[in-house]
């Protein structure tokens, strides 16, 4: 999705932001001609004996299954925790395309997925 920049008018305003890799450096030009420059905290060390699947993505009302079996909801950052091993993951949405990838996991690693939600 394409977003137009918007002038924001005077005023405090609040950012939030999910960055996906450790240490990654974002900077922000703002209309006005100021730079701010974030920097994401580490993050946090992952349990050896857990696989960590992060899903980057979101189309409304869309369901994760893992293997088959329904997790819940997807937002458009989701980490589900598991075992290592190979997965069937499936996202289902209310006017979009059914979404189905294999997903090997290993543990204490992360496993990054981007769904990109298609129309029907």
């Amino acid at each position: 999705m394409t977003t137009s920049p918007r002038p924001l008018g005077g005023g405090d305003y609040t950012l939030g932001m999910n960055l996906l890799r450790t240490g990654a450096l974002v900077t922000l030009l703002l209309l006005a001609g100021c730079t701010i420059t974030l920097r994401d905290e580490p993050a946090v060390p992952l349990r050896p004996d857990v696989a960590l699947l992060v899903i980057t993505g979101d189309a409304p009302g869309a369901t994760l299954f893992i293997n088959g079996s329904p997790l819940g909801r997807l937002s458009a950052n989701s980490s589900v925790e598991l075992s290592a091993g190979l997965f069937e993951v499936t996202i289902v949405a209310p006017g979009y395309r059914t979404f189905s990838t294999l997903a090997r996991l290993a543990l204490g690693e992360r496993t990054f997925l981007r769904y990109q939600p298609e129309r029907l």
